[in-house]
């Protein structure tokens, strides 16, 4: 609450009072401003102020209180209870999701381990290695080939516009006309 500072002259105006009733009566006021807002009731006409405030709080404490309709109060119920089982359900499934799947692995793991046999590979044949160190010596060519013309193109359209040609070591020759 953005109240005036207490050793100000601000202490001496009605806002002051005003603002401090309600702190007052709920027992929220510091002791410096508790004693001085008493010395300002017993010479002031705020103690009348004050006791409209007592009776006005009391008044407010004695009414009943207001009975809400039964739809709205189950729908309230229906929507409270909606919202925990969402929750709880929210909860499971960042605990228990991780949890099932974890289980899952360890499971398939073991089985594994345990029941699954030693898987001997077919060694390859000589044809299909040959076939392979064939294929890879293509895409190796292919790959020298795409990096050379890059580096023509890299040197041409890039570095030979900003760059001037360095120069020859013998002049050209003039020519006779």
């Amino acid at each position: 609450m953005n109240l005036p500072d207490p050793s100000s002259d601000a202490m001496a105006s009605a806002a002051w009072m005003e603002a401090r009733i309600e702190a007052y009566l709920d027992d929220d006021l510091p002791a410096e401003e508790r004693a001085h807002f008493e010395r300002r009731l017993s010479t002031e006409t705020w103690a009348d102020q004050l006791a409209l405030a007592e009776q006005i709080r009391a008044g407010l404490h004695r009414l009943p209180a207001p009975l809400c309709p039964a739809p709205v109060t189950q729908a309230a119920i229906r929507t409270a209870r909606r919202e925990t089982w969402a929750d709880w359900r929210g909860r499971l499934t960042t605990i228990w999701r991780p949890a099932l799947a974890m289980t899952v692995l360890l499971i398939m793991v073991l089985s594994a381990a345990l029941f699954g046999g030693r898987a001997t590979p077919n060694p390859p044949n000589d044809m299909a290695v040959q076939r392979a160190l064939t294929e890879v010596k293509w895409t190796l060519a292919y790959l020298s080939q795409v990096g050379r013309e890059t580096g023509v193109s890299v040197r041409r359209d890039v570095l030979d516009p900003y760059f001037t040609p360095p120069p020859s070591r013998y002049p050209e020759p003039k020519k006779s006309q």
